[in-house]
């Protein structure tokens, strides 16, 4: 009955990857993480930092992995997918999908572009176009926004502390990410275990493309690769 209620499909088979600024979270000028009910316009933010989501959704099993980044940083779509399609210890989205659907208005910035590119040549991902509306996965941004937000009320009642640093937020993106998923999602686990690894060879090669060898797996998104939580 679970199996009829969850529809058809299989991980890995499609995912989309959604890149958006956030309309009311950004940093402060001491980098800590804040949230206003209002809108931000992000042609006028002021002192405010604004903050990119990067969300990838499978689109049979509704499981999230996303990332909350400055907006400077938010062009390593290499690394970022990297993250994503490792094996994690907490989060059970691993291995290649057979499609990546990327929005037309993302491949037309140069910098994303040049990495989707080189996440072709080292993973051999095939990129698609990314449908419109609720089929894109606006939900699943909407979902990665309120476990940011809950994540935030959890680890200021927690600390006793009044602000939370963006790398604790990053540190713990296989947890919000987790939470951020449908509900259905779990019904999946047994499928994703069976999707094969990446072999370790293709992570290799994209260590060699960082400056500091590896960097993508490095300090705050080695947590990602931890049991690790709310540090």
């Amino acid at each position: 009955m679970i199996y009829a209620y969850r529809g058809q499909g299989r991980p890995c088979r499609e995912q989309n990857l959604l890149i958006s600024l956030s309309k009311h979270l950004y940093l402060t000028r001491d980098d800590n993480l804040r949230y206003q009910e209002k809108p931000i316009d992000p042609r006028l933010p002021g002192t405010k930092t604004l903050l990119t989501r990067l969300v990838l959704l499978d689109v049979d099993t509704g499981t999230v992995y996303g990332e909350l980044h400055a907006e400077w940083t938010a062009t390593d779509i290499v690394g970022f997918l990297a993250r994503a399609w490792h094996e994690k210890p907490h989060h059970p989205m691993h291995g290649l999908p057979a499609r990546l659907n990327v929005a037309k208005s993302a491949m037309a910035v140069p910098e994303i572009r040049a990495d989707l590119d080189m996440a072709r040549e080292f993973f051999g991902v095939r990129l698609g176009d990314l449908p419109h509306g609720f089929n894109a996965g606006i939900h699943a941004l909407r979902n990665f926004e309120n476990a940011v937000r809950n994540l935030v009320h959890t680890y200021c009642w927690k600390f006793e502390v009044s602000q939370v640093p963006l790398v604790a937020i990053q540190a713990n993106s296989a947890n919000i990410s987790r939470l951020a998923s449908s509900t259905a999602s779990r019904w999946w686990d047994k499928d994703w275990s069976s999707i094969p690894q990446i072999p370790d060879a293709v992570f290799a090669n994209v260590d060699a493309v960082y400056k500091a060898h590896g960097a993508w797996r490095d300090e705050p998104f080695n947590g990602v690769f931890e049991q690790v939580e709310l540090q």
